[in-house]
């Protein structure tokens, strides 16, 4: 019978069947002819799967991968390897049984795998040569990045290779104590599977390997004819490989010369390792990398190639810095190169200018994020003010500041534009949120683009503290929390996604119809793309109008686009075959090729040698007006640096005394060009005088005028003379880009003085051209921001101002900041609210009282309208605004009445429900302490239970806490704390509870630390001394005990990676009733977003030992009434009438000042000790990594 399988084992499936009958029952198998029931269950539950298809999406948890491969007779003396490419898990490879080798750690101590090794060598020993060996792979996926291009693996010999690319059997967990799924002595599954056997030549597969589905790198030379480029125009190699490699940035020094910033390192930083990485990649690392020349080596450089001869050929390389990890950009310096290898800015200084560091390099930043190598911080470019500026990608975190400042540093939640002033060491967020930054472009206006990784766009334009569209979900909220609106991306057609890095083309070397027009790498499609630009109010919009450069070269990957000294726009090429952040943590990466190319008219020659570092002070001055924009930025440098004397007198005489005509901004663009960088030249070369403000505020140039603004406004302080101009710019200007500057430029002021201009600029809106401010991109929104930034500090003189006129007389008013307004005091403290009350009586009418009521409503969404001050709720009864709740914090009887009836009936509104027995609570109505009984006793909302029993606090009557004793048993856990919560509240009640315990009828060991804590604050000796009978000495652990915790979990932490989404998990469970982190949890405690948690021992001090450093702000404050109410918790917010306290279950308890006998503060937190005794170490793990997560988890 046997004999007739072999013979007629044609199909697959027979095939199979065969080899694994004879293979597991006649070959070096211990099992027993009669399989167990549990063996048969190990044959029938595997399936069959797709590799390397079934890699891309694994399934959750641990799983096993087996295939079959059938090595040739003469394998038996080849040193053979299994490539495995390694995927966002653990993975262990095993052959015939013998583990190999394998990539990340298994739980308890879990870690990916992702970026590990992919060859395992095979011992001689477990190699079957003419026979059927096993290849299993054991994988573990915790919540890892889906959707990689694996290959499939394959087994090499010493020049042969067999691919397993196929069917294989896969089932999910591990096997059964005694059994074996890594070797052919468990059967397989009778089912249909590939055995593989097809050899092939071992540097095919490599090369294949390599490439995945793609042609694979081609030559610099190979690579040009591939190009694709418009009829105009004709592209050039400039420097490739060997010379670069991986070339991320680049830029032109003064002499003319190429300099290149090579990502080589990318994307792992150097001497790190991976506690945690998230689906989006983001990574907590072991540590935070030193600066050099303390850290730990890389491969990244800096070059500077240069054409030595002047026959446009770089003949002459060099190598300015190496060693360096993740060094993204650079910029140059009179005296030196500026240096973003993040998380540091560094200054390498050159005096002597022989192209090499005179030094160590001088840390001027600290503090960039480098969670994601492919969004940390680059793109150094100097601004027209003196200013670098940068940008930040999506995905980290900065908290920035100097190396020697004690100052708090400036945080920034993913993407954004920065900016540093060398001269005063002064850094911030010049603009908040956009894309995935990558690029900062100034346009010969010095408007400020950077491109996106979404479509339907080509980029952002970023205006001086704008907030801006991100995808809040995954990368965090805005700063702001009253910023009530956000710009979006540039105005555009749809489009696919993306082009980062953008250029406006003004440096005349292409030709006359490319002038003007905007240039898009896209490296997803290996093109660069093309846009018209056209005005948008303040701001552009654009229209595609073809690719004048695309590849049918597959690893054509641009990043980077600059204008040359010759006009032309050179490209620069990272070259690789995959250019998605996943595919490179896979280890797709080329360390070898990279290109830069220069796109310029076609048949255009050469470019000759540029120095303008010999021009001397007059040619300097006539390059400010060069057509050539690099020229001009190169120019001003130059003139800045050097600082010659006499150049700004004759700078003047340009500026302010030249007969050139009105510009118009589109069409004469060199004029427009002269003009501002006089300006720009001139407000640097000294701090203009009063009269010379005056001027340029008063100048015909509009960009001039802007730009006076800025440079003006930056410092933050101005004369009475300068602020009556800026009164004066805001009643007549009618530029829109003048006017968004100057409303940009206002939060810079002190209140004092910016509250007149905002004033003066809201009520002269309506008389502007085209419908004036309110139909422009930025204004309205620019005057929101400078109006909310006073709200706060001067709301009596910002509300009377407004209310004056300019609020209600103009249409900006009335539609974009009076609700804006209205929203942000009812989101402040209890003296903004009752001003809210104000601001409804101004309201002209009830189209404006609705608006009003409307933004009202939505600040207090998810929030309970339970203890508004008595003044909000008439004015909103005046302006027609009586909700239900509102009606009952004035005590209508009707409205009562239908609470009483709403709060027994668990079809109610919850929040509605919930509100209402709040208000019970405070208001203490006839008939409300029977509702909120019945209410305890039958509902089965336990939150509403919970809550009633909070309100029923109120009440001094012991037949409460009879009533409680008696159903005390059979409340829900969760109901019954909030019972034991009550009963603590009062002494009587107290004692009659410890009776209850003494007698046996309730367990002392079911009442938490908490509810003891607080019968103890009554403080009376009968209390006390039974307290400490029952329940012994609660002081906690001792500081040692909690030290020697602390170390054994930091330990702990080093042995394994934590999984964040696992720990958001757990935050949930165990922190988010006091805690806040990324919106996210209750706000009993401190919310953790803006906190560092970088340091994973420092958290652990705070959970440990919660009351070793209590928070200002968050101190325990410890409140007895004249009835006898204990209650504790933080101070939220006082007055001379009340106390508003946040309670450990987080309700809100209004306490009137003449009720309280003593109030003091604790020095115990309200945190508990103990939290993390609960957990396993993985667990612990978990949650650390998801608290020193940076950014939120996005669902998606």
């Amino acid at each position: 019978m046997l004999f007739l399988i072999f013979i007629h084992a044609e199909s697959p499936l027979m095939r199979l069947f065969a080899v694994v009958f004879t293979t597991v029952f006649l070959g070096n198998c211990a099992m027993s002819a009669e399989p167990t029931t549990a063996h048969a269950a190990q044959v029938n539950d595997w399936k069959i799967v797709s590799v390397p298809e079934a890699f891309k999406n694994p399934p959750e948890g641990i799983g096993w991968y087996r295939g079959l491969v059938k090595l040739p007779a003469d394998w038996s003396q080849h040193n053979l390897k299994v490539f495995v490419e390694p995927f966002d898990a653990a993975i262990e490879v095993f052959w015939n049984g013998t583990r190999i080798g394998g990539t990340g750690a298994f739980p308890p101590f879990f870690r990916s795998g992702l970026g590990g090794s992919d060859r395992f060598a095979v011992p001689p020993e477990a190699v079957r040569a003419s026979e059927i060996n096993l290849v299993a792979i054991r994988t573990c996926f915790r919540d890892g990045r889906t959707g990689f291009h694996v290959a499939a693996p394959v087994v090499f010999g010493d020049r042969q290779a067999i691919r397993f690319n196929g069917s294989w059997q896969y089932r999910s967990g591990d096997p059964p104590q005694g059994l074996s799924w890594s070797s052919l002595d468990t059967p397989l599954s009778p089912i249909e599977q590939d055995i593989f056997e097809k050899i092939e030549p071992a540097d095919v597969v490599e090369e294949s390997l390599r490439r995945i589905d793609d042609a694979g790198p081609l030559s610099a030379s190979l690579s040009l004819q591939q190009f694709k480029v418009a009829d105009d125009l004709q592209i050039d190699l400039v420097v490739g490989e060997p010379e670069i490699s991986q070339p991320l940035s680049i830029k032109w020094d003064a002499r003319g010369r190429l300099w290149v910033s090579q990502f080589i390192q990318y994307p792992e930083p150097a001497g790190l390792r991976m506690l945690s990485r998230d689906k989006f990649l983001r990574s907590v690392y072991d540590k935070v990398p030193q600066p050099p020349p303390h850290h730990d080596r890389g491969l990244d450089r800096i070059s500077f190639h240069e054409d030595t001869d002047g026959d446009g050929t770089l003949d002459r390389h060099g190598i300015f810095v190496d060693g360096l990890s993740l060094v993204s950009s650079f910029a140059f310096d009179s005296e030196g190169l500026w240096v973003l290898v993040p998380p540091y800015l560094l200054f390498y200084a050159d005096k002597d200018k022989d192209d090499h560091p005179d030094g160590d390099p001088v840390i001027h930043l600290k503090g960039f994020g480098i969670e994601d190598s492919h969004s940390i911080a680059s793109n150094l470019r100097w601004g027209p003010d003196g200013w670098l500026y940068g940008s930040q990608g999506s995905t980290v975190t900065s908290h920035v500041t100097r190396p020697d400042s004690k100052a708090a540093p400036v945080a920034s939640l993913g993407q954004c534009i920065w900016r540093y002033d060398p001269a005063t060491t002064r850094y911030e967020i010049f603009a908040e949120g956009g894309g995935n930054a990558f690029g900062v472009e100034f346009d010969s206006k010095g408007r400020l683009f950077s491109g996106h990784n979404g479509g339907d766009t080509r980029g952002f334009h970023y205006v001086q503290g704008g907030y801006y569209r991100k995808g809040f979900e995954k990368h965090g909220e805005l700063s702001n929390p009253h910023a009530y609106g956000f710009f979006e991306p540039i105005k555009h057609h749809s489009a696919p996604r993306f082009t980062h890095a953008l250029l406006i083309d003004e440096g005349g070397a292409l030709g006359v119809r490319y002038k003007g027009s905007m240039f898009g790498v896209a490296p997803l499609q290996g093109q660069i793309v093309r846009s018209e630009i056209f005005p948008n109010g303040s701001s552009i919009a654009t229209r595609d109008i073809d690719v004048p450069v695309s590849s049918t070269d597959s690893w054509f990957r641009p990043v980077d686009l600059q204008q040359g000294p010759d006009g032309a726009i050179y490209i620069c090429d990272f070259y690789e075959q995959r250019i998605d952040h996943a595919s490179h943590y896979q280890g797709r990466i080329d360390r070898e090729r990279g290109r830069v190319w220069r796109l310029s008219a076609k048949g255009a020659p050469s470019a000759g040698p540029v120095d303008l570092t010999a021009a001397t002070t007059d040619m300097l001055i006539e390059l400010l007006s060069s057509a050539n924009r690099w020229i001009r930025q190169t120019a001003l440098l130059q003139l800045v640096w050097k600082h010659p004397a006499g150049a700004r007198e004759k700078i003047a005489l340009k500026l302010f005394h030249s007969d050139l005509p009105l510009q118009d901004p589109l069409v004469s663009l060199e004029t427009e060009c002269g003009t501002i960088d006089l300006a720009w030249a001139f407000m640097r070369l000294a701090t203009p005088s009063e009269k010379e403000w005056l001027s340029l505020l008063s100048h015909r140039n509009n960009t001039v005028r802007a730009w006076a603004i800025r440079m003006l406004c930056d410092s933050g302080t101005v004369s009475p003379l300068i602020q009556t101009a800026l009164i004066e710019r805001g009643r007549e200007e009618s530029n829109s880009s003048v006017r968004s500057q100057l409303a940009s430029s206002l939060r810079r002021l002190s209140e004092e003085v910016a509250l007149p201009i905002v004033i003066e600029m809201l009520g002269t809106t309506d008389a502007l051209p085209a419908n004036g401010d309110i139909t422009d991109v930025h204004v309205p929104l620019l005057l929101w921001w400078a109006i909310e930034s006073i709200a706060s500090s001067h709301r009596d003189e910002l509300l009377a101002e407004l209310l004056r006129g300019p609020l209600w007389n103009s249409a900006i008013g009335r539609v974009e900041i009076a609700p804006r307004l209205m929203r942000r005091l009812a989101s402040g403290t209890r003296s903004d609210l009752v001003a809210t009350a104000t601001l409804l009586d101004s309201a002209p009418d009830s189209i404006q009282r609705d608006r009003l009521l409307e933004a009202f409503e939505k600040a207090f969404e998810g929030r309970s309208l339970s203890s508004l001050p008595n003044e909000v709720i008439a004015g909103i009864s005046r302006a027609g605004g009586g909700s239900p709740t509102l009606r009952l914090r004035r005590g209508e009887p009707a409205a009562l009445a239908d609470c009483l009836r709403g709060i027994t009936d668990d079809a109610s509104d919850r929040m509605q429900r919930l509100t209402a027995i709040d208000i019970l609570g405070q208001t203490r109505p006839e008939g409300a302490r029977e509702a909120l009984l019945m209410l305890v006793r039958n509902s089965t909302d336990e939150a509403a239970r919970r809550a009633a029993l909070g309100s029923l606090e109120a009440w001094n009557d012991s037949r409460i806490a009879t009533e409680i004793l008696e159903i005390l048993p059979t409340l829900p856990l969760a109901v019954r704390s909030a019972a034991l919560d009550l009963l603590a509240s009062r002494p009587a009640w107290t004692e009659r509870f410890l009776e209850t315990l003494a007698a046996g009828s309730f367990s002392a060991q079911e009442v938490p630390e908490a509810v003891v804590r607080r019968m103890l604050l009554h403080s009376t000796p009968m209390i006390n001394q039974t307290v400490e009978k029952m329940f012994g000495s609660i002081q906690g652990a001792s500081t040692a005990a909690m030290q020697s915790q602390i170390d054994l979990l930091v330990k702990s932490l080093g042995q394994g990676s934590g999984i964040p989404t696992a720990g958001r998990t757990i935050f949930l469970s165990a922190c988010s009733s006091c805690h806040v982190l990324f919106k996210e949890g209750g706000h009993i405690g401190p919310d953790l977003t803006s906190h560092d948690r970088s340091d994973p021992r420092a958290m652990l001090v705070h959970v440990v030992n919660p009351s070793a450093v209590i928070r200002e702000g968050f101190e325990s404050s410890i409140i007895i009434t004249d009835d006898g109410r204990a209650l504790s918790g933080f101070i939220v917010e006082q007055d001379a009438s009340v106390v508003v306290l946040r309670t450990v279950d987080g309700r809100t308890a209004s306490i009137p000042r003449d009720t309280i006998e003593q109030m003091h503060k604790s020095p115990k937190s309200l945190m508990p000790e103990g939290l993390l005794d609960k957990f396993d170490e993985q667990q612990v793990r978990d949650l650390l990594a998801y608290l020193r997560s940076t950014q939120p988890l996005a669902a998606r």
